[in-house]
């Protein structure tokens, strides 16, 4: 039976990464081998830190069991190899189209997890990185997200497909993640979890680190064979579960020994609701058991008096429950019911600003599966303490090892057959990275520089004026090209700002950050924060009226290309500018620290704008300056315009413009005439629709 990891406090490697993680945003690369509290260090980070956090695994599993979510399912990236440099085609174009609500979620992050990183391929963190740079429209390596990497790479490899591998190998050096191009590019720090929390039998650790780093002699393997016990078939009390290497051989086991328990077998179904992916089952969908069935937990028990791999022994199948004897002298039966499993998917909380879990399904299912074998794949996370192994048939990098290291002690391993060297396979590109990546340790000088390093960025991120500034360059230029003749005023404005403050403000907040940058990595004072808050309050000053000028931009042309383009356009600098604004009013009255500047700058993001509709209404009366009255009429030729256009199938904007529609909306002509004198009415347009537009003004004249 397996007991929770409780970790002592102080863990020295674990206070180092977590203020990596905390205090600096470089790339962590967490490892150590089997049994160091990696995955319960993940959890207890989740619940503490101050960071926006997502957690993602390749596999539906690994991702249930962390509380997280698939890497495919969050970024919505196809199965299918990512070649870099090739474009999607066909169905991939499907995948990468985000709700708006998801890329606000992105934007948001601040820590990026990915747990179980051995088994991610280095196509698929390229795929990431790509999604965070485009949808952060940021261009640094993974969109300036700080990845926390978990793992331990001696352990099981990424799977590719002979043809995937086809594909990629001109691109990658290894299938592994540390060959991703982006990853090489942004770096990262390594920390090894070296404490034990599993194995506490030095002569065992010393077996098992030489299995790990492929150093095992004869004498290691003379050890573990005289372990070697032919044909051993233990009573079922006595505890031991049988690890293979292949499904099959487990499946053909466990329905052997299920069959030869009298009576017949009770088929238990599992239940879902909402979305819950069948490639993400935590349990068997069908649960087939017998009085006298060998199981296994598949959850710790809130009552602690089992947990994730403890064994047992069905006494009785209710309708409500299985009842369980435990193993081991006077252990109880355990009444086991039905337990849920949630599938999440991450949302915006509007109160908080932070990024939440939300359950988009659920599973349930009696936590238990039968376990006379199970596959040494299915077995990475569990401790056992007595087990039969059989590694003839041994054919994946770290596969022995993860095996070998399920068990507890020496004395509860059993080998099923002898071992042979062949069946200790490690991949020597994995040996040669760790040894070109040695890991830093507590107490190493350049965490306290990357801590300072932190900060400076955070407070350059502050007062960088480029992002705005560029933004409305950007804007400014479809203004110039597109509307200079429908909105000549507006277009005047555009340029009087654009010569007095973008230029001005880039140009004083380079020279202030490179002033105090130096007094900000060391710590900020009194005097210092008094600069920062005056110059917040300078920047407020200074973008203020370019929030004027955005609402006075129309979101509409008659063109539709155009108006792709302005809406992209105003969206990106409305984006910047409500962000840094947000950013400035917070430090011009609070003092700067990065952990103030991480908060405000998450809720800068994931702050909820205004609803959709009242920024349309808005943006309608800010481009046709009409009364109400003047605004019944322009809606109602809006919807001629709209019929004729589709009775004729021509485009809307061949009927008449929506700057024409709104001249006619103000001035009200009651004659042909005087409908001439409007901009856009010539004589064909006045022979083919003047009559039909006297009468909708007349029509909206007398009522």
């Amino acid at each position: 039976m397996v007991t929770t990891m409780e970790l002592p406090s102080p863990n020295p490697e674990m206070e180092l990464a977590r203020r990596l993680i905390e205090n600096t945003s470089c790339n962590v690369f967490l490892t150590g081998r089997a049994g160091t509290g990696k995955t319960t260090f993940l959890r207890q980070l989740t619940t503490t830190t101050a960071k926006r956090a997502v957690v993602v695994a390749s596999t539906g599993i690994a991702a249930i069991n962390a509380g997280g979510v698939t890497i495919h399912s969050f970024f919505q990236l196809p199965l299918s190899p990512y070649v870099p440099g090739m474009t999607a085609t066909g169905a991939q174009k499907s995948y990468g189209r985000f709700s708006r609500d998801k890329i606000k979620i992105i934007r948001g992050i601040d820590l990026l997890i990915i747990d179980e990183v051995s088994m991610v391929r280095a196509d698929l963190l390229d795929a990431v990185d790509d999604a965070l740079r485009r949808l952060r429209r940021c261009q640094l390596p993974f969109g300036g997200v700080q990845l926390l990497l978990t793992g331990d790479l001696m352990q099981l490899a990424p799977v590719v497909k002979p043809e995937d591998w086809a594909l990629l190998s001109p691109h990658y050096a290894t299938p592994y993640f540390f060959s991703s191009h982006a990853l090489q590019k942004a770096g990262f720090r390594s920390v090894n979890l070296e404490k034990c929390y599993r194995q506490t039998d030095t002569g065992f650790l010393d077996i098992l680190n030489r299995v790990r780093d492929n150093s095992a002699d004869a004498r290691t393997l003379q050890t573990l064979n005289s372990h070697y016990i032919s044909a051993f078939n233990p009573d079922d009390r006595e505890g031991y579960i049988r690890l293979v290497t292949h499904n099959r051989d487990a499946r053909a086991i466990n329905e052997q020994r299920l069959a030869q328990l009298p009576g017949a077998s009770v088929k238990l179904l599992a239940t879902t609701e909402g979305e819950f992916p069948e490639y993400s089952y935590p349990a068997d969908e069908c649960l087939e058991l017998k009085p006298g069935a060998r199981v296994m937990f598949l959850r710790n028990d809130a009552s602690h008096r089992y947990f994730n791999g403890s064994m047992g022994t069905v006494e009785a199948i209710l309708p409500d429950c299985v009842n369980v004897r435990l193993l081991g002298d006077g252990a109880e039966t355990v009444e086991v019911e039905r337990a849920t499993w949630e599938n999440n998917r991450y949302t915006v909380n509007e109160q908080t600003a932070e990024i939440t879990a939300e359950v988009q399904g659920r599973f349930s299912q009696f936590p238990l599966r039968t376990a006379w074998a199970i596959t040494v794949h299915k077995s990475q996370g569990l401790t056992f303490d007595k087990a039969i192994i059989n590694l003839a048939h041994s054919f994946a990098h770290g596969q022995t090892y993860v095996a070998l290291s399920r068990c507890r002690s020496l004395e509860g391993l059993v080998l099923d057959a002898p071992l042979s060297p062949r069946a200790i396979i490690n991949d020597p590109e994995v040996t040669d990275f760790a040894t070109a990546n040695p890991p830093l340790r507590p107490g190493d000088p350049c965490v306290g520089t990357l801590e300072k390093e932190f900060r400076a960025h955070c407070f350059a991120e502050l007062f960088d004026m480029q992002p705005v500034t560029h933004a409305f360059a950007d804007l400014q230029r479809i203004i110039e090209e597109f509307l200079y003749k429908t909105y000549p005023e507006l277009t005047r404005l555009y340029r009087e700002y654009a010569s007095a403050v973008p230029g001005k403000i880039e140009d004083v907040s380079c020279r202030f950050v490179n002033s105090y940058l130096p007094l900000v990595k060391e710590g900020t004072d009194g005097r210092t924060d008094a600069r920062i808050n005056d110059a917040s309050v300078y920047f407020i000053k200074e973008l203020t009226p370019m929030t004027s000028l955005l609402e006075k931009t129309p979101s509409k042309t008659d063109n539709k290309e155009t108006t792709r383009r302005l809406t992209e356009a105003r969206e990106t600098l409305y984006d910047a500018l409500s962000i840094k604004l947000r950013l400035l009013h917070t430090f011009g009255s609070e003092r700067f620290t990065t952990a103030g500047f991480l908060d405000a700058k998450a809720r800068a993001v994931l702050a909820k704008p205004a609803s959709d509709k009242r920024k349309e209404k808005k943006q309608e009366t800010a481009d046709t300056e009409l009364n109400q009255a003047d605004s019944a009429l322009f809606d109602a030729l809006s919807a001629w315009r709209y019929a004729k256009a589709k009775a004729e199938g021509k485009p809307a904007f061949w009927i008449a413009s929506t700057r024409t529609l709104m001249e006619i909306s103000r001035e009200r002509p009651s004659t042909l005439s005087e409908l001439k004198q409007i901009h856009g009415i010539g004589k064909n347009k006045l022979n083919a629709f003047g009559e039909e537009i006297i009468r909708i003004i007349e029509d909206y004249s007398t009522n």
